[in-house]
């Protein structure tokens, strides 16, 4: 099975939606949920679930919320385990996306290369659906049990952005980054890279003017100057530092790059492994001398946008040219021969 507690509390086996009952017994699965395999007190799941009412009226009730959750998920190997005086959900939490965007968060920390980071954490926040148990827990209640969890995703999503900007995508991130700044006008990191993201796209007084907002808002709302990252950047932006500006990557003899344009990779690939490794020992990297990397493959299949991804993860970010028709069974049917100039539509990727 897997479960959602960010947005509504769900649950599926194998695509198919579980239905989970009402209201209550929904967050009660949901607050267990939080810490699989962790006993929660009776008492404790009671004061959350009914924080204005005495734990001796409603111990009862919450015993008949355990037994139907139990007949509901028992079907699919998910047990809810009587424990002393709690109860504890027996599951994987890689089941439960708030932990899966918790570990694939902290996975992304040994990617070096920014755009398949930007990627990763990019597939990591589109976890989120919604606030944490929305539809089953009031505002309060969220608040209390989502305490640094609103900041994690904050973060991630600012970390996303600092690698898009190190990959060079940032005329692409600048509408993320007003989004951001326009729900948090305070939040000074996100300032940050918004006013860089405006520079680097050259929008410096449209980014002279964000600083100028942010400082306003700082100030009569708080009576405090922006910190001092913030100031130093507003310094440099103003004396058009070209520190600033994206590096131009060595070898590109002053030619424009091209954007990394690619699907996000498949998590749930299975199955061609076997295919895989054959179209690899055939056409193997097949890196020229300028820099580009011939991969066999047309449209978007999963395979097709696999074996990019596995191209990209050893020679790092090249032009990518489709030149060939992914077959249904990878097998090369001759010789690959790289053209002296592509005819094929292509996706393409720089570096």
């Amino acid at each position: 099975m897997e479960f959602q507690v960010l947005g509504d509390v769900a649950a599926s086996h194998r695509g198919t939606p579980v239905e989970l009952g009402r209201r209550q017994e929904r967050c009660l699965l949901g607050l267990l949920l939080l810490e699989p395999g962790r006993v929660l007190l009776t008492e404790r799941l009671i004061e959350l679930l009914w924080n204005d009412i005495d734990a001796a009226d409603r111990r009862a009730t919450l015993h008949t919320y355990v037994a139907r959750l139990r007949r509901r998920l028992a079907p699919y190997g998910a047990h809810i385990v009587t424990r002393g005086a709690g109860y504890l959900i027996d599951v994987d939490p890689a089941t439960v996306d708030l932990h899966r965007f918790t570990a694939e968060v902290d996975r992304t920390r040994t990617i070096a290369d920014p755009a398949v980071r930007a990627q990763a954490l990019a597939a990591a926040l589109d976890l989120w659906r919604g606030p944490l148990l929305a539809g089953v827990a009031d505002e309060a209640l969220r608040r209390r049990l989502g305490r640094g969890l609103e900041e994690r995703r904050l973060a991630a999503f600012e970390r996303r952005v600092e690698a898009e900007l190190a990959a060079g995508e940032h005329v692409r991130v600048v509408g993320l980054l007003a989004d951001l700044v326009r729900e948090f006008p305070t939040r000074e990191h996100g300032i940050e890279l918004f006013m860089l993201a405006l520079s680097r796209a050259g929008r410096r007084t449209d980014a002279l003017e964000v600083y100028r907002d942010a400082r306003r808002t700082l100030v009569e709302e708080f009576g405090v100057e922006p910190g001092q990252d913030l100031q130093r950047l507003h310094q440099r932006i103003l004396a058009d530092d070209p520190d600033l500006a994206f590096p131009t990557p060595s070898g590109t003899d002053g030619m424009s790059v091209a954007p990394r344009h690619l699907p996000r990779d498949i998590p749930g690939f299975i199955g061609r492994e076997a295919d895989l490794v054959n179209l690899d020992n055939t056409v193997g990297d097949g890196v020229d001398p300028s820099g580009v990397a011939p991969i066999c493959t047309i449209g978007e299949s999963a395979g097709s946008v696999r074996r990019r991804w596995q191209c990209t993860g050893r020679i790092g970010w090249r032009r990518v040219i489709q030149t060939a028709r992914f077959s249904s069974t990878f097998a090369a049917t001759g010789p690959i021969r790289r053209p002296a100039r592509s005819t094929h539509s292509a996706n393409c990727c720089g570096r």
